[in-house]
């Protein structure tokens, strides 16, 4: 049988290098951010195989605060073929939150440290970048101070 028609089909292969990204170093934590400067290693590649350069070198690196950080990456392979890529995101908050607290209720009489009965603690938190999780404070045991903790998505510190 001989074919009546003849189909040609053609597919053309994308030959533009590319990267394969590792993991940021210091990894992030669960919220997807860092409190200190982070590096992006990746490695060029070339298709179909080859060698492939990349300006800037691997690693990225991120030292400044701010959310949704990314970079470009330039590569070209050894035959020319370029492209351009964008890094991954990457979120660093370098700055702590910060928590003031205002006490309310009446004194005991001749002292300014005791409340009489019961006071109302406030708290404001703020932070912008990350945000805090949450505030908290909590009275020691036969103490007259108070302590607060606050925490937020890349840290935890107590404050007397």
């Amino acid at each position: 049988m001989v074919p009546t028609s003849t189909t040609l089909v053609a597919y053309e292969s994308d030959n533009s290098p590319t990267i394969t990204w590792d993991s940021p170093i210091p990894a992030p934590n669960s919220f997807g951010w860092n409190n200190t400067p982070v590096q992006l290693p990746f490695t060029p590649v070339a298709h179909p195989s080859g060698s492939a350069f990349a300006n800037p070198e691997s690693p990225l690196q991120f030292n400044s605060e701010g959310a949704n950080q990314t970079q470009q990456v330039s590569v070209i392979d050894q035959v020319g073929n370029t492209a351009t890529l964008t890094s991954p995101v990457v979120k660093i908050d370098l700055t702590a939150p910060v928590t003031t607290s205002a006490v309310s209720g009446t004194y005991g009489p001749g002292v300014t440290v005791w409340y009489q009965n019961s006071a109302q603690v406030t708290l404001s938190k703020t932070d912008n970048l990350s945000g805090v999780r949450s505030t908290s404070y909590d009275r020691w045991r036969n103490h007259a101070k108070l302590c607060f903790a606050i925490r937020d998505s890349n840290r935890r510190q107590s404050h007397p």
